[in-house]
């Protein structure tokens, strides 16, 4: 009896020693493998020109079929304050564009001279031709009527005078009269002119600051009355 008990529990021992040692050898192969296996991910991941494994749980596909909102009511791009005030505000002109505005060309009949002569400024007619611009004077031989200055101050800001010089149609023959032309003091034109004299007159002007137009009776006896002349600038201008 004693001896069956013995063995039965000898077998129990071997039988409990044999599972445990399975259960060793499984773990021990178990543990074998994971560690076989971290190292095959380990030596992947460290090999050069190998692409690291992407999520797909990361990445939102695009359909090019699909239009997404922004393209489909696409909104305009914001402008910066700066361009915007370039568009919508008109381009101002600086004040040197203004001080420096491009000069005209200037009748004389338009302009006031200095104050000792004042010209007539009516249309004059020479030669059958009217001059709808003209500066002139009747000179004759009564006292101080006989010499006359006009004189208009131009500031250096023209650079060519023009006029047609002679005496009107209704100045009688044989009365003669000197024009002078000066420039600063400094004679440009003189000649004398009677009745059917015309003489087209051009001069350089640059840098002249005041320009003088004189007309002088020259008649037998200038201190006493006499026959009368009409001295005309006709279409007197000058040019910048």
């Amino acid at each position: 009896m004693n001896t069956r008990r013995r063995r039965s529990k000898s077998v129990r021992q071997v039988t409990t020693s044999v599972i445990a040692g399975l259960i060793v050898a499984l773990i021990i192969s178990l543990a074998g493998l994971m560690i076989h296996q971290l190292n095959s991910k380990s030596v992947a991941a460290s090999s050069p020109g190998t692409a690291a494994p992407t999520s797909t749980t990361s990445e939102t596909p695009q359909s090019d079929s699909t239009p997404s909102e922004v393209q489909t009511n696409p909104s305009p791009t914001p402008q910066s304050s700066t361009q915007s005030a370039a568009q919508t505000s008109p381009a101002q002109p600086s004040s040197g564009a203004l001080s420096s505005a491009p000069l005209v060309a200037e009748y004389l009949s338009d302009l006031s001279p200095l104050p000792n002569d004042t010209p007539e400024t009516t249309p004059q007619q020479m030669g059958g031709i009217y001059y709808l611009h003209s500066v002139s004077t009747a000179r004759g031989g009564c006292a101080d009527d006989y010499r006359d200055t006009f004189s208009y101050v131009i500031n250096r800001k023209f650079h060519s005078f023009q006029a047609v010089i002679g005496l009107n149609d209704q100045s009688l023959d044989n009365t003669p009269v000197a024009v002078e032309i000066d420039a600063d003091g400094r004679t440009l034109y003189s000649g004398i002119f009677t009745a059917g004299k015309v003489v087209d007159v051009k001069r350089d002007i640059t840098g002249v600051r005041e320009l003088d137009l004189k007309q002088t009776y020259v008649g037998p006896n200038p201190n006493t009355c006499s026959s009368n002349a009409t001295v005309v600038g006709g279409n007197a201008e000058i040019f910048p």
